[in-house]
């Protein structure tokens, strides 16, 4: 998979992908914005007072490397994109710009509470909000905030996993829950993107990732015209999972920008009643 891509490859992908899709031709801008903010970052190093030998044996008992007390975030750096992704998202939502408001005042005028809020968002990927309009917007800040960062540490310790079995449900890197998935080519093997950090893992195929129902007639999946897609949905727990198949491909995706583009299939899904959340 593509993973060290540039932000203007991926910015111009995304623009021919969404290329005679209004709906999301309406979001182009906000994603735009957003992968540009991601240029300018420049993530801080981590305080890690743990070996190499230390964190690898973590992994093998089942817990993710930065889910380690002893690994020090700092989140001060983290303030200035916080209001930066705030403010995108305030200029774009128009209908919720009252809720970001709120929301963007926290780092300063209650600072605790902001990092009480962005510590619980990275340590137990829980998100607080007296209604649904809140929770999603402040997941919205949250997700777009960790992700750089996040994303740009994964890079550090993604080759550990090549020697690691990892067939869980969240990432062996931050501990995020998966949003996509694809099939390899040429085996088929299903592997999980994390939605926080964009590292992907394999995982057992046939089985849903949020209850492990393996019964084919409550877990199956729908494909779309072109045997490209496939939207996973199990009747069970009635949670979804999109999945591009690999091996209907002639170059590797950037799942990063098919997480976007097949935005529709979460429409759909959420139309039918299912959802994607743990």
């Amino acid at each position: 998979m593509k993973i060290n891509l540039s932000i203007d490859e991926a910015i111009n992908l995304l623009r021919k992908r969404t290329s005679g899709m209004e709906f999301l031709q309406k979001l182009l801008p906000v994603y735009e914005s957003l992968m540009y903010l991601n240029k300018k970052i420049k993530a801080h190093n981590l305080e890690i007072n743990l070996s190499q030998s230390d964190m690898i044996a973590q992994l093998q008992n089942g817990i993710p490397i930065l889910c380690n007390q002893n690994i020090k975030i700092d989140i001060e750096p983290m303030k200035v994109v916080y209001k930066d992704v705030h403010k995108i998202s305030s200029n774009y939502f128009v209908r919720l710009t009252d809720k970001f408001v709120a929301l963007g005042d926290l780092p300063d005028k209650n600072h605790s509470l902001w990092s009480s809020i962005m510590q619980e968002y990275f340590r137990n990927n829980k998100i607080s909000g007296e209604t649904k309009e809140e929770k999603d917007c402040l997941n919205f800040l949250l997700v777009h905030t960790w992700r750089p960062f996040l994303r740009h540490w994964a890079l550090d310790f993604r080759d550990w996993l090549k020697d690691i079995q990892w067939f869980k449900p969240f990432c062996p890197i931050c501990g995020g829950r998966p949003d996509f998935s694809y099939l390899e080519k040429p085996t088929g093997a299903l592997h999980l993107l994390c939605s926080r950090c964009d590292t992907d893992w394999m995982y057992h195929r046939g089985e849903c990732i949020f209850c492990g129902n393996e019964d084919n007639k409550t877990y199956l999946y729908y494909p779309d015209e072109k045997g490209l897609y496939r939207l996973y949905v199990c009747k069970k727990c009635l949670h979804y999972l999109k999945t591009i198949d690999c091996r209907e491909l002639t170059e590797e995706p950037i799942l990063a920008v098919e997480r976007i583009t097949t935005t529709p299939m979460d429409i759909s899904a959420i139309k039918e009643g299912y959802i994607n959340k743990f």
